[in-house]
């Protein structure tokens, strides 16, 4: 006996051709009618661009630096109170970006010798995605298996070197995913630029929102959020 055809799935497919495909396709048409090569051959946008990219880059490198010996300290390790810390280094990630880089204008205007935006930052980036990184690592170094290491230890090997020689190479996939999501979210960072940068400094979602909230020139924002 034939089934009936469930015509439910309309629905899904209306909400998500509405409110998702429906706005993708105006920026696009938008973003490719305007002067797009022009926009970004621009001296703003290429600075905007390279700012971006390195200071995602420098962010990420801080936080797998941290979060890598923190993994290890929080899942590869036994002790009273592991899991309420785990809990608690997750507040920052789940944290509004503005509350988070607010609380950090409190130490940036605490003194002079300290109040280079670019510092601060990089700061607030690592704290946010702290939480992030030692999580992807950490809950993929405790499903690997403890044998190899061992064997290393047995063999005389000493703990830094087992955890660079063996450890490492092993947790690769995970530390890849880690740098991923923390650069896409320091890279798309606009809360904190926006109080931390005081103007100074310009990412491509600062660029973006400048062109369309203030400039009205949604052709250019759209062009560089594509």
């Amino acid at each position: 006996m034939r089934s009936k055809p469930n015509w439910l799935w309309i629905f899904p497919l209306v909400f998500i051709a509405v409110l998702f495909y429906w706005p993708l396709s105006k920026i696009i048409g938008l973003g490719l009618s305007a002067n797009w090569i022009e926009i970004y051959l621009e001296s703003s946008t290429l600075k905007a661009i390279w700012f971006t990219v390195w200071q995602a880059l420098l962010s990420t490198a801080l936080t797998l630096a941290l979060a890598v010996p923190g993994a290890y300290l929080l899942y590869r390790k036994k002790f009273w109170g592991q899991r309420a810390i785990r809990s608690l280094i997750t507040i920052p990630f789940m944290l509004p970006t503005i509350v988070v880089a607010t609380g950090f204008t409190i130490f940036r205007d605490a003194g002079h010798l300290w109040s280079n935006p670019l510092l601060w930052i990089i700061a607030a980036h690592v704290f946010l995605n702290y939480s992030l990184a030692v999580r992807t690592i950490g809950t993929y170094w405790m499903s690997l298996d403890l044998q190899t290491e061992e064997a290393a230890a047995m063999a005389g090997a000493g703990r830094l070197r087992t955890v660079w020689s063996i450890s490492l190479p092993q947790l690769k996939p995970a530390i890849v995913s880690a740098a991923a999501s923390t650069f896409l979210y320091c890279s798309a960072s606009y809360g904190v630029l926006l109080v931390l940068g005081g103007g100074q400094v310009h990412s491509l979602e600062t660029e973006i929102a400048s062109a369309a909230n203030t400039l009205l020139d949604l052709p250019k924002a759209s062009a560089l959020a594509l």
